[in-house]
């Protein structure tokens, strides 16, 4: 992974898992402001399941990220430069 891969994908980690947070924290909180004007508006528990979703998406990308992160230290390494 190159480095801005990597960056991109610690920037959507944080993000997902804030918005996760939140949404499993606050339920009422986040399906008022998700609901206002729909219609077919989301429950506090699928606004829950919502926030554990993004919350397991979020630290895929975390650890995406390290992985990759550990790959190019790795490889770094190990290249030649002329």
């Amino acid at each position: 992974m190159h480095i801005k891969e990597i960056l991109i994908s610690i920037v959507s980690a944080a993000i997902l898992l804030r918005g996760g947070y939140d949404q499993v924290r606050w339920p009422a909180k986040m399906a008022e402001a998700y609901n206002h004007d729909r219609k077919y508006p989301l429950s506090e528990g699928h606004i829950r399941f919502m926030g554990w979703m993004m919350l397991a998406v979020g630290l895929f990308c975390l650890y995406a990220a390290a992985v990759g992160l550990e790959a190019t230290k790795i490889y770094a390494d190990k290249c030649v430069y002329l």
